[in-house]
């Protein structure tokens, strides 16, 4: 059995996971980056690559810009082959929700949404058992979703999801001090996406 390999840059770190066809994972590794990420990264793969054995790689990062992951994919394809050669890098979001449907808790649905905040506020999209990426490869950016979108001036005064949500010591909108728990049942109003709901936890 050859392993898949799945390689996730973060901010200052990289992560790798060897996953086997049912979606266990065989071997992870976590890097902190010492300032060259792409050195790091290919670390990380290198070694679930020793443990679990090398198969195709991809490669997932908040940041889809290609001048962010050049270096670092450039390095990773003197080694190894996969998705990633091709088509570069896969928004950690969009990764989330098509790990979600093949082995999480979405197993066996069409068409999923993903939403998650932690370091950075990502989400991810999936319909018909296939990722959407979009024009650009931003279709699931939440991030930059405006929080009141229709007074301009409150917009520029408040921000977007990814600068509140995702800097510490902070949750949705809130103004304490702690950081209370928040969910906020948002139904679809979309034919793209069953009829369902989202609820969004931090």
């Amino acid at each position: 059995m050859t392993p898949a390999l799945g390689l996730e840059l973060r901010d200052s770190a990289a992560v790798a996971v060897a996953l086997d066809d049912a979606g266990a994972v065989l071997a992870r590794a976590l890097v902190v980056s010492t300032g060259d990420l792409a050195a790091t990264a290919l670390e990380a793969v290198d070694g679930v690559a020793r443990v679990a054995g090398a198969g195709p790689l991809g490669v997932a990062a908040n940041h889809t810009d290609p001048s962010a992951s050049a270096a670092v994919l450039s390095l990773l394809k003197q080694r190894y082959s996969g998705p990633f050669a091709q088509v570069g890098v896969t928004p950690t979001g969009t990764a989330a929700a098509v790990a979600e449907a093949w082995v999480g808790a979405a197993r066996g649905v069409g068409d999923v949404v993903f939403f998650a905040v932690a370091e950075h506020a990502i989400a991810g999209m999936v319909r018909d058992g296939a990722p959407v990426l979009g024009v650009g490869r931003r279709a699931a950016s939440i991030a930059w979703l405006a929080l009141n979108p229709v007074e301009r001036e409150d917009y520029r005064k408040i921000g977007c999801l990814e600068a509140e949500v995702a800097r510490p010591a902070s949750c949705g909108v809130s103004s304490g001090g702690s950081r209370p728990a928040i969910a906020r049942r948002w139904p679809t109003r979309s034919a793209a996406i069953s009829p369902a709901s989202l609820w969004i936890t931090c």
